[in-house]
């Protein structure tokens, strides 16, 4: 007998916790925004409503800008990444290092030296306020 699937679970959104977002933090979601134009596909829009969702939306936005930090010193170190697909695998290396400390088993174009550089930077970069 084949084992069954898991079911995929419905995932709801939390709701709006606060109704606006202080200007300055909009600035600052604006500039990393800016960074990760090319491989994030998310909005502005988009990202300012699910940090209202956010119980402290200042810590998650110290979160992305790190990513971004990271993101943008690995672009600098390797000004012959050009490829838009291998850049957003970089992207997904940092965003899925940012949650967790998984393996990343499922890559196509970085090997573990790379994701290692990547890992590096981002333990070393602090966003600081």
């Amino acid at each position: 007998m084949k084992g069954k699937k898991p079911r995929a679970t419905k995932i709801t959104k939390a709701p709006i916790r606060h109704a606006t977002l202080p200007k300055e933090l909009v600035q600052r979601i604006k500039a990393y925004k800016k960074i990760l134009a090319e491989v994030d596909d998310s909005s502005l829009e988009e990202a300012i409503e699910d940090f209202k969702r956010d119980a402290n939306p200042e810590s998650e936005v110290v979160i992305w800008e790190r990513i971004a930090g990271t993101y943008r010193a690995c672009l600098q170190a390797n000004k012959t990444l050009t490829e838009l697909t291998v850049k957003k695998e970089v992207f997904f290396v940092i965003v899925r290092y940012s949650m967790t400390t998984e393996v990343f088993r499922e890559l196509k174009f970085l090997g573990e030296k790379e994701v290692n550089a990547l890992i590096d930077i981002y333990r070393l970069l602090r966003v600081t306020r």
